[in-house]
């Protein structure tokens, strides 16, 4: 079995979530990519969120989140997903890959959201975000 490692950004600005629309699977969820040859899980989750979606984030690299599925029977997939802020950028679908962007209100990201998995994340990542924001 091929073991694969994928990082992306759960990108929340104030009570908005950024979701995106994979071109081929038509699935909603959050940009990811796979990590390449010398990068951290941050490094990746930065460039896989600017490729996808134009914009420029700050990472909070201590909330966080690992899901792991197989995505083929020939192959298992971890995707850690980092809170992520935006800080500038311009907002523009990867076109080879992304059909949509859409910034939704939590609930209404939870309902768009293909699987399961990832909207645990996005409740895990929301609410550790929502705790730092009162610690403030």
């Amino acid at each position: 079995m091929i073991h694969e490692k994928s990082c992306g950004g759960v990108i929340i600005d104030g009570s908005l979530v950024l979701l995106i629309k994979n071109k081929r699977s038509q699935h909603w969820s959050f940009p990811k990519g796979h990590m390449e040859k010398g990068e951290s899980p941050v490094q990746t989750a930065l460039r896989e969120i600017r490729e996808e979606t134009g914009l420029k984030v700050i990472i909070k690299p201590d909330v966080s989140s690992t899901i792991n599925y197989n995505p083929t029977t020939e192959v298992n997939k971890d995707v850690t997903y980092f809170l992520a802020r935006p800080w500038g950028g311009i907002l523009k679908a990867q076109e080879s890959e992304v059909s949509e962007l859409e910034w939704l209100s939590i609930d209404e990201a939870l309902e768009e959201i293909t699987y399961e998995q990832e909207k645990e994340v996005l409740r895990k990542i929301y609410q550790e975000y929502v705790n730092l924001k009162e610690t403030k």
